[in-house]
């Protein structure tokens, strides 16, 4: 039975117009992005509880991302590559004592803007 309304939206997955609960891949990469950029706004702004854990997710969802790049799938090489070069950058930026989270938050949340387009 699909979750619906907030509890769903706790749970980082997609609601669709019905308010069904949405799992297709793209819809919970979105959402995976769209809680990481909410993370690192509330880091950026103080008011994150745990700011160690919110860098640890960030460096989580990246390096899947990076992961994820080195399978085979649909995309084409050239954007595969693009985006693995893209999660490098953003490891390395974790690395840094003070990343830039400003910069984060633009690459994170455009990321999201894509694959909510293309859901």
């Amino acid at each position: 039975m699909p979750m619906r309304g907030t509890l769903a939206m706790l749970d980082g997955a997609a609601a669709t117009p019905d308010g069904t609960t949405d799992w297709s891949g793209r819809a919970a990469e979105a959402a995976a992005f769209a809680a990481l950029a909410g993370e690192l706004r509330a880091l950026r702004d103080g008011h994150h509880p745990d700011p160690e854990a919110a860098l640890e997710r960030a460096d989580g969802l990246w390096r899947a991302v990076l992961l994820a790049c080195g399978a085979e799938g649909s995309l084409p090489d050239s954007l595969r590559q693009g985006v693995a070069r893209l999660a490098l950058a953003m490891l390395v930026e974790l690395d840094q004592p003070s990343p830039d989270l400003a910069l984060m938050i633009g690459i994170t949340e455009t990321l999201q803007a894509g694959l909510t387009d293309l859901h």
